[in-house]
């Protein structure tokens, strides 16, 4: 079976402004079959049309792959805003928009899905580095942004891989850079939530994802340092230090 690939790449109103950061450099992907946009806006009318013009304009102007965009809602009164940046309760849209892209997937032949988060710039090159290393879940390097700019996403407990040089064995690291082979997704779905490995532990979607590839048999997750990506932080909205959780912080 010939390899397909499709990107995709998730939006929300609270990431407007980085709607062109990483897509140009997506299309630029060397081996890239398709691109998967989702959008989840609260916006109506004019107010959405303004937001998104950008990006609505950059794709009328056309594309080197097919683009696909999903555009869907989710919002109540009853419902709380996130009050930190890596509050847990941001994580209920992004869970959704990364099954859409899932089930988005898996109704077409691709082989592989590829997520880049809409403010990680990857090389063109990055694709068929990580695709050489057959392995179920991978991805590339991908620093923190902002006040965390100095750490990268290398979770839990590591070791070298004698075969792959240059490829770092964790427990998990981040959806932002992350290769899925078609087998996994069709045995998994994204979640967040209570760790199956450490009880009492909450997960965000990035390492349950990682931990529950690795109890149904795919092992862990693959860093390939050798493929890295810039981390976008936006200028009128920077991270800073204090925005980050800790894990006790979290509840279950």
């Amino acid at each position: 079976m010939p390899t397909k690939v499709i990107a995709a790449t998730l939006l929300c109103d609270r990431k407007v402004r980085s709607q062109l950061v990483a897509i140009p450099a997506m299309l630029k992907i060397e081996g890239l079959d398709r691109l998967y946009i989702n959008i989840e806006s609260n916006l109506r009318g004019q107010k959405f049309e303004a937001a998104y013009r950008p990006l609505r304009d950059f794709l009328r102007a056309g594309t080197s792959v097919p683009v696909d965009v999903d555009i869907w809602s989710w919002e109540s009164t009853w419902r709380q805003q996130p009050t930190y940046d890596q509050d847990q309760r941001r994580l209920d849209a992004i869970v959704i928009a990364r099954n859409m892209a899932r089930a988005y997937m898996l109704r077409t032949d691709a082989t592989h899905l590829l997520f880049i988060d809409a403010d990680v710039i990857v090389s063109p090159d990055g694709l068929q580095k990580l695709l050489a290393l057959d392995h179920p879940v991978c991805g590339g390097l991908v620093p923190g942004r902002g006040a965390h700019g100095h750490v990268y996403y290398v979770f839990g407990p590591r070791r070298s891989v004698p075969e792959h040089p240059e490829v770092i064995e964790c427990s998990h690291g981040t959806c932002g850079y992350m290769l899925i082979r078609r087998d996994v997704l069709s045995t998994l779905a994204f979640r967040f939530g209570a760790s199956r490995e450490t009880p009492g532990k909450a997960l965000s979607e990035d390492p349950a994802f990682c931990s529950d590839a690795f109890l149904n048999g795919f092992g862990r997750y693959w860093i390939h340092t050798g493929v890295k990506a810039a981390h976008w932080d936006d200028p009128q909205d920077p991270l800073v230090a204090a925005m980050a959780a800790k894990d006790e912080e979290i509840p279950l």
